[in-house]
């Protein structure tokens, strides 16, 4: 029996699709060792995280070309991961290994390439899904080329950690490198977990959540906040508000989005619908950082994401997340919520969050209702309207409690 499409991996490349054009465009900028380090990474991490997606028998099935891809090159890509966090601590030290590290990786791939493997073991598990069936078509390469893999992965993990923390030990401005860490951590507890509940959903589940915090990490290390902050100040005698390039909209959007559907994960309707203080939170700032049309851009991101993970409603999906930022985005505008660029009114962002999160929790309820997909429940209804009112309300006024405290730090 062929399992469904699982398209979290499909989420995950998009994310560090992301990721790896901002840090090619950083290392292009500013012709930095580890920036480099860290665009070879993320292209490797992207190319395995779409293999995931496209070796499902339900996409394109497994190929041993397919596999070898993406079983050598998971090691070169946490090892480099780990070495750019230590070109921040020592780049004396970085510089030694790294040499070691690209020739342990390349003969890692040169020999597992010439290797022929048996993929027929392996087979009714990718059916079952593609994650266990790359667990079991593992052991179709020998030993020695999965001792070398497993001897780069725990080299890459230790020093994606533990340097993370340490880094920031010793320069408290490194805070995205926390971040780091925490994409490796999230990482590790996925694999953990998959091997002793064998649940694949596990599994990818926190690889998306590792590549969001992983993004986190190198949006903050692109100096983006102080650039706000200049922008802030500037702004206050400015015509027209600080835009930031599309690029960086795109990303900190993608940020947001991803936030906001992983949020949804695992909460069961109504309770996704109506308690929504995350997503009422993020689409908020959105409107305040990303104009024009910041809450639409966030939610939009969101919404697709949403949508990969239930495709059978996937146009209703998209069509409600467009529909809440716009509505966010708009009453902004309507109630004068915004009185320029650093100034909010507390009562009209707020007013303009909570009404447009009650109004598209109730038309959501509605329209589902009318179709015939879900039935009447006046419990329901009620839950969503005083969910959805409390939700707007406490994630429009933490949103305006964000935005002041940024503000004031980024200008001072």
């Amino acid at each position: 029996m062929v399992g469904m499409v699982n398209f979290l991996p499909l989420a995950t490349s998009v994310v560090s699709a992301i990721i790896t054009l901002l840090l090619w465009r950083q290392f292009i900028t500013r012709r930095k060792l580890h920036q480099l380090v860290w665009a070879v990474s993320m292209s490797l991490f992207t190319l395995g995280a779409a293999l995931e997606f496209l070796m499902n028998p339900v996409i394109m099935g497994p190929s041993e070309t397919m596999v070898k891809i993406y079983y050598l090159s998971v090691a070169p890509q946490v090892s480099l991961l780990g070495t750019g966090v230590l070109l921040l601590i020592s780049a004396k030290w970085g510089r030694r290994v790294l040499p070691v590290i690209v020739a342990l990786s390349v003969l890692l791939i040169i020999v597992g390439g010439v290797t022929p493997i048996d993929l027929s073991d392996a087979l009714d598990a990718f059916r079952l899904s593609v994650v266990l069936g790359i667990r079991d078509s593992a052991h179709s390469f020998p030993s020695s080329i999965r001792i070398m893999t497993v001897g780069l992965n725990i080299y890459g993990a230790t020093t994606l950690i533990g340097g993370g923390i340490l880094s920031y030990v010793k320069d408290k401005q490194r805070t995205y490198t926390l971040l780091f860490s925490v994409g490796g951590i999230l990482n590790g507890i996925g694999g953990g977990l998959l091997g002793l509940s064998g649940n694949p959903d596990i599994f990818l589940e926190f690889e998306l959540l590792g590549a969001i915090a992983l993004f986190g990490g190198f949006l903050l290390s692109q100096r983006l906040m102080p650039q706000l902050g200049e922008a802030l100040v500037a702004g206050s005698t400015a015509k027209t508000p600080f835009r930031f390039p599309l690029s960086r909209r795109l990303a900190l959007a993608a940020v947001f989005g991803a936030i906001v559907f992983t949020s949804k994960l695992y909460a069961p309707p109504p309770v996704k619908d109506s308690v929504v203080v995350v997503q009422a939170l993020l689409l908020g700032l959105g409107a305040l950082l990303l104009t024009p049309l910041g809450a639409t851009l966030v939610a939009t991101i969101g919404g697709l994401l949403t949508a990969s993970w239930r495709p059978d409603l996937a146009l209703f999906t998209i069509v409600f997340a467009v529909g809440y930022g716009l509505l966010i985005d708009g009453l902004i505008w309507i109630l004068r919520a915004r009185r320029d660029h650093l100034e909010i009114s507390a009562r009209r962002f707020t007013t303009a969050v909570t009404l447009s999160t009650a109004s598209i929790g109730l038309i959501a309820y509605g329209t589902t209702v009318t179709l015939g997909l879900l039935p009447r429940n006046l419990v329901a209804e009620v839950f969503i309207l005083v969910g959805g009112t409390v939700s707007g309300l406490i994630g429009g006024y933490l949103a305006v409690i964000v935005w002041r405290r940024a503000a004031k730090h980024l200008v001072a």
